[in-house]
C-alpha cells in the first residue's frame, strides 16, 4: 500500500473496524518507498530531464 504512515495507520485502523482481522492485514506491505527524510513536496517531487 502506498501512503504516509498516518494514512496507513488509518487504512489499518478503519479495516479493523470493517472486520478485517489480523490474518487478512498482515499481507499488507506498508509504507512502501525509500525513506529520504523529506517533509515538502518541494523536498519529494523529483525532476526527470533526460
Amino acid at each position: 500500500m502506498l501512503g504516509s504512515t498516518k494514512k496507513v495507520s488509518t487504512i489499518v485502523r478503519k479495516l479493523q473496524e470493517a472486520g478485517y482481522t489480523s490474518q487478512n492485514l498482515a499481507r499488507l506491505r506498508a509504507p512502501i518507498g525509500l525513506n529520504i527524510n523529506a517533509q515538502t513536496p518541494s523536498e519529494i517531487a523529483i525532476k526527470y530531464s533526460g
